[in-house]
């Protein structure tokens, strides 16, 4: 029987890494989360979506176009990560808000164009409109778009969290603005059980808000807010959306 001898092999001694040899990374975790599907993978900006932003107010925020984008992100939801700039973008630079006429004293951030003798601003919130802002101040949609000049024509163009202009000096209104209410027939309703009778001042309830955030906005402690709305529980948990709790007394 014949014997056939295999050709012998070498292997290079460092061509193979002992365990000890072998390098490790570890990687970064991501900061950007959660992110939406479908980004574009070559994503270096990112921006969380809050309630009610629109896809024209991010882009034009960071300078970009909404078709930009709508190209680098498939889907858009609230609380989710999307992306807001690829490298070698083009972008243009925001426009910077117009200043007011006393720069010392007017709240910011502001929308951008409103007037220069603009006297009295509002906070935009979530689910604001130009017509729910106008009626809450006694004056027209026109009259609030000429001194917010960069509301478009929908009015799907409100930047949450920023300031625009409600009056200005000699401007007709058909209401008081921002009454404090009493507790009479004429109190805004509805209002959560367990008011004290006494309240002279009411919060609407908003999509998102809690006990903390209420009383933080108003100046009060969360012991008052209980003391004034005695059906709230100690979770504060039964919060009713669109309902009035008690602010003041």
């Amino acid at each position: 029987m014949s014997t056939t001898t295999m050709p012998s092999t070498t292997t290079s001694k460092s061509s193979v890494p002992t365990p000890s040899t072998i390098k490790t990374t570890t990687a970064d975790v991501p900061t950007n989360s959660p992110t939406m599907p479908g980004i574009v993978d070559n994503c270096d900006g990112f921006y969380k979506v809050s309630s009610g932003d629109h896809c024209d107010t991010i882009a034009e925020t960071y300078g970009i176009t909404t078709a930009q984008l709508v190209s680098w992100n498939s889907e858009i939801n609230d609380n989710y990560y999307i992306c807001i700039h690829v490298p070698g973008s083009t972008t243009t630079t925001p426009e910077t808000p117009e200043p007011t006429e006393d720069p010392g004293s007017s709240p910011t951030p502001q929308m951008p164009g409103i007037v220069n003798n603009c006297v009295e601003y509002y906070k935009v919130a979530s689910g604001d409109n130009c017509e729910t802002i106008s009626k809450s101040y006694g004056i027209s949609t026109a009259q609030f778009k000429s001194w917010n000049t960069k509301v478009n024509d929908e009015c799907s163009n409100l930047w949450l969290d920023y300031y625009v202009c409600v009056h200005i000096p000699g401007a007709t209104t058909t209401t008081t603005a921002a009454p404090d209410p009493t507790n009479d027939p004429s109190s805004p309703t509805p209002q959560l059980p367990g008011i004290v009778e006494n309240c002279r001042s009411f919060h609407l309830i908003k999509d998102g808000e809690n006990c903390w955030s209420i009383s933080h906005e108003a100046g009060i402690t969360l012991a008052q807010l209980r003391e004034w709305n005695t059906e709230l529980n100690a979770a504060c948990d039964n919060l009713w959306l669109g309902y009035y709790v008690c602010i003041g007394v």
